[in-house]
């Protein structure tokens, strides 16, 4: 229940946020730093946002974001993934590195928080595994464990685990 006290703090309370300031440094485990109004005033606008009070109700829809996260990835190895995908044209195994760099990236891009000017790029440690039903060799099932993976380095990350793959 920790992660939603500052919801519960301050609901059907008002707030006013504080100006921006440079990068997102949260003094507390858990920091207001967006409110983005579902009718924001027209001359409403993330460096304007500290001019508001906003009124934190039940239906308010709140988001949380952690400064670290982290990922399991479980890629499916078994007999049955060497079939043909009929609507590609390819053989699914072909397509498992594609959709694990299309999934990758989308984690780990930046994007700016809505309401604010704030870049957040989230900080990310991934694990992959593999699942092969007929082979159970322990090393061979871990292909990597808590590889911090960014937008510079997805490239890198891919290329270690499509090295370890061996069909």
């Amino acid at each position: 229940m920790k992660e939603h006290s500052g919801f519960f703090r301050h609901l059907n309370k008002k707030i006013k946020l504080p100006p921006e300031k440079d990068g997102i440094a949260p003094d507390s485990e858990i920091e207001i730093i967006s409110i983005y109004p579902h009718d924001p005033p027209s001359d409403w606008s993330p460096s304007t946002r500290h001019n508001y009070q906003y009124f934190i109700t039940q239906s308010t829809n709140v988001v949380y974001l952690s400064k670290v996260n982290k990922a399991v990835y479980c890629i499916d190895m078994s007999p049955s993934m060497s079939a043909v995908d009929i609507q590609h044209g390819q053989v699914m195994l072909d397509e498992i590195a594609g959709a694990l760099k299309n999934s990758v990236d989308g984690v780990v891009r930046p994007f700016v928080i809505p309401g604010t000017s704030y870049l957040f790029e989230p900080n990310l440690f991934v694990t992959v595994i593999v699942h092969t039903p007929f082979f159970t060799t322990p090393a061979q099932q871990v292909l990597v464990q808590g590889w911090r993976v960014t937008s510079e380095n997805v490239d890198e990350f891919l290329s270690a685990i499509l090295s370890s793959w061996k069909f």
